[in-house]
């Protein structure tokens, strides 16, 4: 053990090394790193829903781990700008409850579910939103002010889709667990519409040829920029679009076109 001497008292060396690097982080000295007392993250998230948000920042960008804006995770904060990155799916209740200085918010063609009361209390909030989008057809719906971002000639969807959701289950189990594959990239909407659209030959059955049986099961709900969504569901021989009746054609399977909707598939009730 090595000793220093100083005002006629030895100290062992390693204690005085201990407290020089000591103080040289708690000043922040050191060269290449950076040490800020109680720094807490600006998001909060959890899985991939975004909590909170913490931060000073009037102007920030969601982060692109998040697919959800959690309830009331930034009510009341002093936001003005807002930007949603491609890839969210939803906003959820409240989520910016009351921040009276939000003035601008860019919602992608990826979002396909805002709750109600997302922007309640946002007077004065702008809603920028692609042609044929959900976001859009939201901002619509419930009078907020709103713009059209990118070209306005160039649709999201030749049939003005905005999201396709996709359910594979057992008819006739409850409670009935499916396994579900949302679709929220522009560029398959077209291709999958007429996929669906391909089951159905076309025939009609009359109601005593409806399934009436348990079995595998496809159901798809199409949602529209500006009028109905189509829901459809078929077994291996009857195909029902909102509630007609038409017999499956059989060049393709409910399960065929299950299979080539290559999206994450996910667990949930119907």
């Amino acid at each position: 053990m090595y000793y220093i001497k100083k005002n006629n008292k030895s100290f062992p060396l390693v204690i005085l090394i201990f407290l020089l690097v000591a103080g040289l982080l708690s000043n922040g000295n050191i060269t290449g790193a950076s040490f800020v007392s109680g720094a807490a993250p600006a998001f909060k998230i959890n899985g991939n829903t975004l909590v909170s948000y913490n931060g000073k920042q009037v102007s920030v960008t969601v982060p692109s781990k998040a697919k959800k804006i959690g309830k009331r995770a930034f009510a009341g904060k002093p936001v003005k700008k807002v930007i949603i990155k491609k890839g969210l799916k939803s906003i959820q209740p409240e989520a910016f409850k009351d921040c009276t200085r939000l003035r601008n918010i860019q919602i992608p063609v990826s979002v396909t579910k805002i709750s109600a009361s997302a922007f309640k209390g946002c007077k004065n909030v702008i809603i920028n939103a692609p042609e044929g989008s959900y976001a859009l057809k939201f901002a619509k719906k419930h009078k907020f002010n709103y713009k059209i971002t990118g070209n306005k000639n160039n649709k999201v969807s030749a049939y003005n889709i905005t999201g396709i959701e996709c359910y594979w289950y057992t008819a006739g189990v409850f409670p009935c667990t499916a396994q579900k594959k949302t679709v929220t990239d522009s560029s398959k909407f077209d291709s999958i519409y007429t996929l669906l659209q391909s089951l159905n030959s076309g025939e009609k059955l009359t109601e005593d040829d409806i399934m009436v049986n348990g079995g595998q099961t496809l159901r798809v709900i199409i949602h529209f920029s500006g009028k109905e969504d189509l829901q459809a569901e078929c077994n291996q021989s009857v195909y029902i679009e909102n509630g007609e009746p038409y017999r499956v054609n059989s060049s393709i399977t409910p399960k065929m076109f299950w299979e080539q909707v290559k999206e994450e598939t996910i667990e949930t009730e119907l």
